[in-house]
């Protein structure tokens, strides 16, 4: 048990950390190129790995199979799909990215992925802070667990 809590919070570390650089990508595509909401994903696509990568390869999918798509619905579906796989604090920022993409003009989506990636950050920095503590009071902890248990089992 302790191994995997300290996996999680390495694996969440990893997530914000991805997330993290692409919000910041895509802050500085959108006034710079006017990039569309469906090359973005596909670009954040190239940049990530895992579900992170799953997410945005759907969300760039369903967008360019659609005349007129629902940024906030697309990104609500991929997240239904992958949402066991993905820390909520993850979930949260790819939940609000959505509403925010391609439905205000470029300097509010400026403005609001300039919010985000500041969020990220500080979810990054907060896990980071105690990460290291963290990790190896869950890695003792499950040791001691594991020991606890071959000794009652002898």
């Amino acid at each position: 048990m302790g191994l995997s809590l300290a996996h999680s919070v390495r694996r969440e570390v990893r997530f914000l950390q991805q997330l993290a650089g692409v919000l910041e990508l895509m802050r500085c595509e959108i006034p710079g190129r006017m990039a569309p909401v469906q090359e973005l994903f596909t670009r954040a696509q190239a940049c990530t790995s895992g579900e992170l990568r799953e997410v945005f390869s759907f969300c760039s999918q369903q967008i360019r199979s659609m005349s007129e798509p629902d940024i906030a619905c697309v990104m609500d579906c991929a997240l239904d799909e992958h949402a066991e796989r993905l820390p909520p604090s993850c979930m949260e920022l790819l939940r609000e990215l959505g509403e925010k993409l391609g439905a205000y003009d470029v300097q509010e989506q400026v403005e609001a992925l300039q919010a985000l990636s500041a969020r990220a950050e500080a979810a990054l920095a907060s896990l980071r802070q105690g990460r290291a503590d963290r990790c190896r009071s869950y890695e003792v902890l499950g040791v001691c667990a594991g020991c606890a248990l071959a000794i009652i089992l002898l």
